[in-house]
């Protein structure tokens, strides 16, 4: 298991590229941030840091933990600030957001404090990602892939309609078939999308964390 210690150290090493500078930012001594460092190494398995007198560089190795070692110090902080304020926050994609859920949200505004309450809109891949990095408590999606960890509800369903000009050949037909849609150009129906996914047999659905 990583000690979230030793990645803040990490990543505050590699901002300051000085141990004495990290050990000054962090407040404690020098060879404790030495020490952190080298048990962060030791259970990695790599080198994350190029020492030398004039200070120290990060590592290629170093470079893709970054990242991650981010994830942790911010699920930590969020964590932190949803146990002690009651905060909740919610992601949804674009035309849920914005189209659908308002009604829902006026409702609930009315019996909750609403600077308790984050809302977040964006498409559907950044709002998955972002309920995945613990940064919304629930996501409403037009689609969900049931990757583990997670539990998901069917919340409605939505006529899809295709819309053509009055001279098209489709102007008649009553239904058309997905793999005949799937074949067309279309203007929306992008990767990403509810229409893109429902085309690739991909449900709409909403997701959120499992309780542990």
């Amino acid at each position: 298991m990583l000690n979230l210690a030793w990645a803040k150290t990490f990543l505050t090493l590699v901002e300051t590229k000085s141990f004495q500078a990290a050990a000054n930012q962090l407040q404690m001594a020098q060879p404790t941030v030495s020490q952190q460092i080298r048990k962060l190494e030791q259970e990695l398995g790599v080198l994350l840091l190029h020492r030398s007198r004039t200070g120290c560089e990060p590592t290629e190795a170093a470079t893709t933990f970054m990242p991650y070692a981010q994830s942790l110090v911010r699920i930590s902080e969020h964590a932190v600030k949803a146990v002690r304020s009651g905060r909740v926050r919610v992601g949804a994609s674009s035309n849920i957001g914005i189209y659908l859920l308002q009604p829902y949200l006026r409702k609930f505004l009315r019996k909750h404090d609403p600077a308790l309450f984050d809302l977040v809109i964006d498409r559907n891949p950044v709002i998955a990602q972002k309920l995945c990095d613990s940064e919304v408590d629930v996501a409403i999606m037009e689609w969900w892939d049931q990757r583990p960890g997670f539990s998901w509800k069917r919340w409605r369903s939505e006529p899809l309609v295709l819309i053509v000009p009055p001279d098209h050949p489709l102007r008649e037909c009553r239904q058309i078939s997905k793999r005949k849609l799937a074949e067309m150009d279309l203007l929306g129906g992008e990767p990403g999308t509810g229409t893109g996914k429902k085309l690739t047999g991909r449900e709409a659905a909403w997701g959120n964390k499992k309780p542990r």
